[in-house]
């Protein structure tokens, strides 16, 4: 029996070492696979985050560009009517029609509250244009109140536009962003 117990010694002092290697070595395995793990989850979400943002962004662009787009076709149809108003030409009605249509799309574009006075301008333009569509005849003074009423609204949709400009750069980028009381 002490020969027995002598020769597994031997292998238990060989063996203990080499199981406590072997677990410690599992050990440092399944940690690390567990942060790596965790490390990859975290960059998926980042990954999704900064796709969701991008797509909102560019999203936000192509509602901007639509906005300017219409807005640039609303102006320009409202300089025309402006100018056939009071003329016995054919076509009045239609292009006061299509200029309308215009200016639903724009009002359908901009949010209430946000752009109230924005529509409130153009509004005060399509009774002005259709005032002035239904003259017979139209003198230089309600033209050129007109065309000071179409400059003003054209100004207004820039300042509109350059402020949406700024809201989409800050989303995108909310590191440019400017403490209080600081100037761009």
């Amino acid at each position: 029996m002490a020969a027995f117990v002598n020769d597994y010694i031997g292998l238990f002092v060989v063996v203990v070492p080499v199981m406590i290697s072997g677990l410690v070595a599992i050990a440092v395995w399944y940690f690390t696979n567990q942060a790596l793990v965790k490390k990859n989850r975290n960059d998926q979400i980042s990954r999704f985050s900064m796709t969701y943002k991008e797509l909102i962004t560019s999203e936000k662009i192509k509602l901007l560009n639509l906005s300017r787009e219409s807005m640039a076709e609303y102006l320009a149809k409202a300089f025309f009517v402006a100018k056939k108003a009071g003329s016995n030409e054919d076509g009045k009605d239609d292009l006061y029609s299509d200029f309308l249509k215009a200016s639903y799309l724009i009002t359908l574009l901009l949010n209430e509250p946000k752009h109230a006075k924005l529509l409130v301008e153009m509004d005060a333009l399509n009774h002005n244009l259709g005032d002035l569509i239904m003259m017979k005849k139209v003198d230089e003074s309600h033209y050129k109140e007109l065309m000071s009423v179409i400059t003003a609204f054209a100004r207004s949709c820039q300042i509109s536009l350059k402020d949406e400009w700024k809201v989409i750069e800050d989303e995108a980028n909310p590191s440019n962003k400017v403490g209080v009381g600081n100037k761009r």
